[in-house]
């Protein structure tokens, strides 16, 4: 065979391989073949002629990120990327209803962190200073990350718990 033919046939195997790679979950292999088709091709230009083996090697590489990127959208759209690829993840944050300084109460103890009601909407927080019990009256002094508030005690008395006697506590 001409040299010619060769590289066509290199050319095209390693392209097809390459596709191949996308749409089959081979761990790798094909695209691997595929890339040393495409690399025996160049370097068949090369043997050739040096000028045309170097500007088909420097258009491999200019087009590489191209295809690159274009061979990823597709394969995220192809029948095993559907399967492979989790669903994309609402990001966006909404607002919280709440303002610095605003007052609530712990629904759960906050050891560091736990539930806090305000005007009727439970957010999750995190206690600044220690433990805040249940029931406690916190102040709104940070957000953090968008929706995590940081809390404070207020000077409020912890709610009172009833405590069975022991007989060891007897005096």
């Amino acid at each position: 065979m001409e040299p010619l033919t060769w590289i066509i046939l290199l050319a095209v195997i390693g392209l097809v391989l390459l596709v191949g790679e996308l749409l089959l979950p081979t761990h790798g292999m094909l695209g691997v073949l595929g890339v040393a088709a495409i690399a025996g091709a160049v370097g068949i230009c090369f043997y050739l002629n040096r000028w045309v083996g170097l500007a088909l090697f420097l258009g491999m590489v200019v087009a590489s990120p191209v295809l690159l990127d274009w061979g990823s959208r597709m394969w995220e759209r192809s029948f095993v990327g559907k399967r492979i690829l989790l669903p994309p993840i609402d990001t966006s944050r909404g607002v919280i209803p709440v303002r610095l300084g605003e007052i609530g109460v712990a629904m759960s103890e906050l050891r560091p962190s736990g539930e806090c009601e305000f005007q009727g909407i439970r957010l999750e927080a995190v206690s600044e200073y220690g433990m805040i019990h249940r029931g406690s009256r916190v102040k709104v002094v940070g957000v953090s990350e968008g929706k995590l508030l940081t809390v404070r005690g207020m000077s409020d008395p912890a709610p009172v718990v009833a405590v069975a006697p022991n007989s060891q506590d007897r005096t």
